[in-house]
C-alpha cells in the first residue's frame, strides 16, 4: 500500500496541520481494483465530496484531504523488463489486441531518466531550453530549437531520424532490423510507429528506446465480490426506507390512524411522561445549584465577619500593608502573567501604577492614623497634602485636604460638636476565584485572543463541575490539561485530556463533556486549530 500523510515515513507527504502523519492509504483491492482507506487522520477522507472510511477510486475521481484534492489518473502498464543492448532484437511480449500504446524511455549515461506512455498522434521533444519534454546540455544539439525526438504525423506518430549524429537501430514491424545511417542514406527520414515497431536511437548520452505496443486491457471483473454486495444490500435498503418514509408522507392522518395498531394516545402519555420527567431533573439541579450559591453566601458572610474582628485587633501600619497585598493578589488572580507583562509592555502609565503597587505591596505605608500617603497607588504623578487624591488618612483635624488647600469637613473621625466618633468602615468582600485559565498553546491559524476570549466566557460551565465534585470531595484541585480541535465552522470536533493532577475522573469528564459542546465564532479565513489550555481548579480548603 502507498500511505499518504504529513509524517516523514509517508510514501506522498503533504505538509499540512489538517493532515495526520498517517493520514490514508492507497492499496490494491480484489478483482484488481484499487481502494483507498481512511487510517483515522483529521477531517478523514472525502472521495467526490463523500466522506468514506473506505471507498473504491477509479481514473477522474477526486480525493479530498484536509487543503489537498488528489485526481486520479490512469497509466499504462509496462509488461516487460527490458535491456537496451538487445531492446531492439525483442520482439513485443503480446499480441496486437486492443489499442495502440507508445512506450518511450529516456536513459542518460544508462540510467533511466524517464519513462511514459503516449497515444499515437503525441510528440516528444528535446532542447537545451526549458519548455521541452527533455532537457539537453549545451552543445549535443546544433541549435537552441526543440527537436522532435518523436514527431507528429496527423493522427499517428513517427521517428524522427534527421539528426545529424545519431545513432542507433530500428525494428520494423515485419520483423527486420535497419541501423539508423542506413536509413538516412535510403532517405527514410520518418519512420511511422505502428504495432511491433522498437527502435532505440542514441543523441550522445542520451538513449531513446521507443517501441509500438497495445494498450492494457482493463482487468475483468469476476462475480460479485463481498464489497459490491454490501454495497448492494445497503442501496436495497436506503431505497426500501426512503420508500416507506415518501409513503407514510402521502397517507392522510386518518388513514395512518387506521392502519396503525398502535393507540397514538398511549404514545403521547408516555412522551408526556418523559417530558414531565426531565423537567423534574432540571428543576432539581437548578435547586442544587440555588443550594450551592445561598451556602457560598452564608459561608462569605461569616467569613467577612470573622475578617472583620482579625482586622480590628491590627495597628493602621499592619492594615495597609494587609490591604497592599490583598490587591497584589487581586491583580495576579484576575490576569495571569502574559497579560500582565502585556499591559507593562504596552502602557507606561500601567506600568507605573504596578510598580507602587509592588513597592506598597512590600510594607510601605502610614504609620498612623494622622499620616498621609506622600504618593497615590493609583496616581503615578505623585500626590501629598496638597494633591485632590492624596493619602487616605485624616489631613490636620477636620476631614481630607483639596488641591487648593481648603479642607473637605465630613470625612473625619470626629463630628461638627468634635467628639470623637468609633466609626469603621466595612470593606467590600472579594470574590474568591476558584477556576481561572492557564496560558493556551495553539497550533492552527485561529485567533488566539478571540480563543482566549470565548473561554473566559464559558468558565461558568467548568465551575459548576468543579462544584458538583467539591460535593463529593472539598479537597478536589489541581490543573487540567485539556487538548480541544476547532473545526472550520467553530465547533469542537473533540475534546480529551491530556493530562490532569486533579485526581478526579468525573470532574475530568465533566469538563471533557462541557468543552465538547461549546461552539466558538468561525475563523474569517477558514482556518482550524488543535489547542491545549490549562485550567487551574484551587483547592476550597
Amino acid at each position: 500500500p502507498v500511505v499518504i500523510g504529513s509524517g516523514r515515513t509517508a510514501d506522498v507527504c503533504l505538509r499540512d496541520t489538517a493532515v495526520s502523519t498517517k493520514h490514508c492509504e492507497v492499496l490494491e483491492g480484489p478483482d484488481g481494483i484499487v481502494l483507498v482507506r481512511d487510517l483515522g487522520g483529521l477531517g478523514g477522507v472525502a472521495v467526490n465530496g463523500m466522506r468514506l472510511k473506505h471507498a473504491e477510486i477509479r481514473p477522474g475521481d477526486g480525493i479530498t484531504i484536509g487543503p489537498f484534492l488528489l485526481r486520479v489518473v490512469e497509466a499504462h502498464r509496462t509488461f516487460e523488463v527490458f535491456d537496451p543492448e538487445t531492446f531492439v532484437e525483442t520482439p513485443g511480449a503480446r499480441a496486437e489486441k486492443g489499442s495502440l500504446c507508445i512506450e518511450l524511455v529516456v536513459l542518460w549515461q544508462g540510467k533511466v531518466v524517464s519513462t511514459e506512455h503516449l497515444s499515437p498522434g503525441s510528440q516528444y521533444t528535446a532542447s537545451s531550453r526549458p519548455g521541452s519534454d527533455v532537457l539537453f546540455p549545451d552543445g549535443i544539439l546544433p541549435s537552441t530549437e526543440p527537436y522532435a525526438v518523436l514527431a507528429k504525423e496527423g493522427r499517428s506518430s513517427a521517428l524522427n531520424l534527421s539528426l545529424d549524429g545519431m545513432k542507433g537501430r530500428v525494428r520494423s514491424r515485419t520483423g527486420t532490423i535497419d541501423d539508423v545511417a542506413a536509413l538516412r542514406g535510403e532517405g527514410k527520414h520518418k519512420i511511422p510507429i505502428e504495432f511491433g515497431v522498437r527502435a532505440r536511437l542514441d543523441i550522445d548520452g542520451f538513449t531513446f528506446l521507443i517501441a509500438g505496443e497495445a494498450s492494457a486491457p482493463r482487468p475483468k471483473r469476476g462475480g460479485v465480490t463481498r464489497e459490491s454486495a454490501t454495497v448492494l444490500i445497503m442501496l436495497l435498503l436506503s431505497f426500501l426506507i426512503h420508500g416507506s418514509f415518501m409513503v407514510g408522507l402521502s397517507l392522510r392522518p386518518e388513514d395512518a390512524l387506521s392502519l396503525s395498531p398502535v393507540d397514538y394516545r398511549d404514545q403521547f402519555a408516555v412522551l408526556e411522561v418523559v417530558r414531565l420527567t426531565q423537567k423534574e431533573e432540571e428543576e432539581k439541579e437548578k435547586e442544587e445549584i440555588e443550594k450551592l450559591e445561598v451556602k457560598d453566601q452564608d459561608k462569605g458572610k461569616e467569613d467577612a465577619k470573622n475578617e472583620s474582628a482579625v482586622v480590628d485587633k491590627l495597628s493602621v501600619a499592619e492594615k495597609k500593608e494587609r490591604d497592599m497585598n490583598i490587591a497584589k493578589e487581586t491583580i495576579e488572580e484576575t490576569y495571569d502573567d502574559e497579560e500582565i507583562q502585556d499591559f507593562i509592555q504596552n502602557d507606561s502609565d500601567t506600568s507605573q501604577k504596578y510598580a507602587n503597587l509592588m513597592q506598597r505591596a512590600d510594607g510601605a505605608g502610614p504609620t498612623n492614623d494622622n499620616e498621609s500617603f506622600d504618593q497615590n497607588l493609583f496616581n503615578p504623578s505623585g500626590g501629598g497634602p496638597g494633591s485632590p487624591l492624596s493619602g487616605s488618612g485624616v489631613n490636620g483635624a477636620d476631614g481630607l485636604a483639596s488641591a487648593d488647600g481648603t479642607s473637605v469637613t465630613g470625612l473625619s473621625k470626629s463630628d461638627l460638636s468634635g467628639e470623637r466618633l468609633d466609626i469603621k468602615f466595612k470593606k467590600k468582600r472579594r470574590k474568591k476565584t476558584l477556576v481561572k485559565a492557564g496560558s493556551l498553546k495553539i497550533r492552527g491559524g485561529y485567533d488566539r485572543a478571540l480563543i482566549k476570549q470565548y473561554i473566559r466566557r464559558q468558565l461558568r460551565q467548568l465551575k459548576w463541575c468543579h462544584q458538583k465534585a467539591i460535593q463529593r470531595n472539598k479537597n478536589v484541585g489541581g490543573t487540567i490539561v485539556v487538548e480541544f480541535y476547532i473545526e472550520v465552522t467553530g465547533r469542537v470536533g473533540y475534546a480529551k485530556i491530556k493530562r490532569s493532577t486533579a485526581k478526579d475522573s468525573q470532574l475530568e469528564a465533566c469538563v471533557a463533556e462541557k468543552m465538547g459542546r461549546w461552539r466558538f465564532p468561525p475563523a474569517k479565513d477558514g482556518s482550524t486549530a488543535v489547542v491545549t489550555y490549562p485550567f487551574i481548579f484551587k483547592v476550597v480548603n
